[in-house]
Parts: structure tokens; sequence; C-alpha cells
């Protein structure tokens, strides 16, 4: 198990640089600091990329940091060779991992990055649905990368029923706002079957991801 710091890079600018990659059969739970030493504001961007695919799942869309100023993540959970990437528009941006590792050699699902959806409308849509024998802790990561402020809903579903079925009484979150270039953070717990349903004011564009921890129970 690893422990402390896990990786640091300066990242070159514009350019998606690779911070961490979690090892096999691991999960990797840490936060990110994130330091400017411009005397200008700089653009950031971070996201978790599925091991095999080049998609980029965005936990945060050109924030801003001012100088001096030191941006910390809340907890990201970064799975089985999954890679945590970084971006800057400018050099003097330094970004550092701490956190932990866990074995899940052996496990039924593997934690980690989970779903993303993009919403543009209040059309919902199951963001993630927690498998069968195994109870989920989700943070939901949502960005705005569109042009104006947006917001947001989130809702449960229970066990076995449809989106269809789908019920006012289910949100947990109803009309949030998240500005231009900002995020937030929703932490849902979800017994097995049980889904997370999402979606945003009418011409927004924002990106849902969930990613988190697994923890299989007897059937």
């Amino acid at each position: 198990m690893s422990f402390g710091l896990l990786s640091s890079v300066s990242a070159l600018t514009n350019i998606n640089t690779t911070l961490y990659t979690s090892p096999v059969d691991t999960l990797t739970q840490g936060t990110l600091s994130i330091t400017n030493k411009n005397y200008n504001p700089i653009k950031i961007r971070l996201g978790l990329i599925q091991a095999g695919s080049s998609d980029i799942n965005y936990l945060e869309y050109n924030r801003y940091i001012k100088y001096g100023e030191t941006f910390e993540t809340g907890e990201i959970n970064v799975g089985s060779e999954q890679q945590l990437m970084v971006r800057t528009d400018s050099s003097g941006v330094n970004f550092v991992l701490t956190g932990s590792t866990v074995s899940e050699v052996g496990a039924q699902n593997y934690s980690g990055y989970l779903n993303s959806v993009l919403s543009t409308s209040n059309s919902k849509q199951i963001l993630y649905t927690s498998p069968s024998n195994t109870t989920s802790e989700v943070y939901v990561s949502i960005v705005n990368r569109g042009t104006f402020p947006s917001t947001v809903r989130i809702g449960m579903l229970p066990s076995g029923v449809g989106l269809n079925s789908f019920d006012i009484d289910d949100y947990i979150e109803y009309g949030a706002e998240i500005p231009l270039n900002s995020s937030y953070v929703r932490p849902v717990k979800l017994a097995a079957g049980q889904s997370i349903v999402c979606s945003s004011s009418p011409s927004s564009n924002l990106q849902f991801v969930a990613h988190g921890k697994l923890t299989y129970t007897s059937p």
C-alpha cells in the first residue's frame, strides 16, 4: 500500500498531462493540491480517464486560480489502471497528489471512475446504478462546460425501479446553480440496485461524473 505523496508534476502549457495512473487491481483515494506561481490568474482542468480509453471525464474545467493561491480538491477516486489527467494554460503551476491506495484484487466490481454523462436539458438520465450485492459510496462531480451559469437536479431511484417511475419526491438536489468555470460535488450513498438520476437546465452543457468506492456484500 502506498501512502502520502503519490505524484507531482509541473504540467506543460495547454497539453493534457498524466499526473498519476493507479496500479492494477488498486483503488487510489487522494486529494490534489494545485499552486499558481504566476503573477496572473491561470486556468486548469482535471479529469479521469478510464483504462483503455482516451475520453476525459472532467472533475474541473477551466477553473481559475489566482497568483499565490492554492486550490485543493476533495477526495478523488482513481480505479485500477485509470489515469488522473491535468492541464493548465500557463507554466509555473504545480500539481501534487497525496493519498493512499487500497488493494482490490478479486473484487467483483472495481472502484474509481464509475460513469459520466453530458446533460444539455431537463431530460432525466441515469448516471450510475450500484451493482447487485454491492454498496457504493459515490461522489457526483459536476462541471460547467457551457458559456453561462446553469442549474442541476440530482435524484435517486430505488432498486428495481425504472427511470419512467422517477418522482419529484426522489430529488436530493433541485436547482443548484453551477457558475461558469466552476464545479459542484455531491456525495451519495447507494445500496445494491439503487441509481443516481441527473438533469440540468435547458441549453446547458454540464458533465456529470460519478467516482467512488464499492463494497461487495454477501448475497
